[in-house]
């Protein structure tokens, strides 16, 4: 008999309880993201399921499925914590804490250290400097785009949160009882622990996937065109 890895994603975690309007739509976008990823994972394990030897050599059209997957992973990642800034620090630095702290320690390490660029000095001058400041925080955390361990420390750091426990991502190997695409397979799932720098908050898709990763789209990302989902 065959075997056959399957890649599979855990369940994410409930919505957390009175969920506050400052997270819903990071998390709306987690959930998309989560949901997307999920949909080419199970269409990979079809693909490979479908093989007349499933222990042959991965081909080119299963590797554009995981480039997929990690092309959306990325995405919905920077996705995801660019709203939760933006949407969540004017609240977080209204008081004291490790937010506040991490936000003097930016701006004293940094905008606030020799000379002050023009946009420094245009937001001090603004209407409204506190909003202005946090508009920059925002634009200095988030760069060019947020998918490095470096990166999500720093955006970890700046709302305040504690270290928590790695994630896993589970694979469960299925003995095959034919060679035949349709055939039910029986499964025994081990979990491992990511490696280093993977942010795998991961869980079993639910989605339908499509045919091919050529006609798969991300349910939202910051590419998308479409506007936000309403909440």
């Amino acid at each position: 008999m065959s075997r056959l890895t399957l890649v599979e994603l855990s369940d994410l975690p409930r919505k957390p309880h009175g969920c506050p309007p400052e997270v819903e739509r990071g998390w709306a976008r987690l959930v998309a993201t989560h949901k997307s990823v999920g949909g080419l994972f199970t269409t990979l394990n079809e693909l490979r399921a479908g093989q007349d030897d499933m222990r042959g050599a991965v081909s080119e059209t299963h590797r554009d499925q995981a480039r997929a997957a990690i092309v959306f992973t990325a995405a919905g990642i920077d996705a995801c914590l660019r709203t939760l800034l933006r949407d969540s620090l004017h609240t977080l630095l209204s008081t004291t804490g490790d937010a506040h702290g991490a936000f003097v320690a930016h701006f004293m390490a940094n905008r606030l250290a020799g000379g002050m660029t023009k946009a420094t000095k245009q937001a001090v001058v603004n209407i409204d400097p506190r909003s202005a400041l946090i508009d920059l925080y925002v634009e200095d955390l988030a760069g060019s785009s947020i998918q490095g361990g470096t990166d999500l420390i720093r955006c970890r750091n700046a709302l305040g949160l504690k270290q928590s426990p790695p994630s896993t991502i589970r694979y469960s190997r299925a003995t095959s009882r034919s060679s035949t695409p349709d055939t039910r397979s029986s499964t025994n799932s081990t979990s491992l622990t990511p490696p280093a720098g993977v942010l795998a908050d991961v869980g079993t898709a639910t989605s339908q996937p499509s045919a091919s990763s050529a006609t798969a789209r991300c349910n939202y990302c910051t590419h998308s065109s479409r506007p936000p989902p309403a909440l």
